[in-house]
């Protein structure tokens, strides 16, 4: 039997809501849980032809230091991987 694992926490999803927020300031982010992957799903702009997607982990959402993560190289992944979603794990994004 799977034991549940504990909710997300809301203070790991506001960093990732802020870090959105300032370097997208201008466009509306809806994010939602992913039961199926235990993350949270950002997605940025949903209904604009700059749509992008993010998926973090539960892996980089227990990380004490997230915010490490939250840096150029996921800006950079995530205008590389266009509409394609971005993944960010403890070990970095990856689209």
């Amino acid at each position: 039997m799977n034991t549940p694992q504990p909710p997300l926490d809301d203070r790991q999803l506001d960093l990732i809501r802020a870090f959105l927020h300032r370097h997208v300031p201008s466009s509306e982010t809806i994010d939602t849980f992913d039961a199926e992957r235990s993350a949270q799903r950002f997605i940025v702009n949903p209904n604009g032809p700059d749509r992008h997607t993010l998926i973090a982990m539960r892996d980089a959402l227990d990380l004490p230091d997230l915010g490490h993560l939250l840096d150029e190289r996921l800006l950079d992944a995530l205008r590389l991987a266009g509409v394609n979603p971005v993944t960010l794990t403890a070990q970095g994004p990856t689209y």
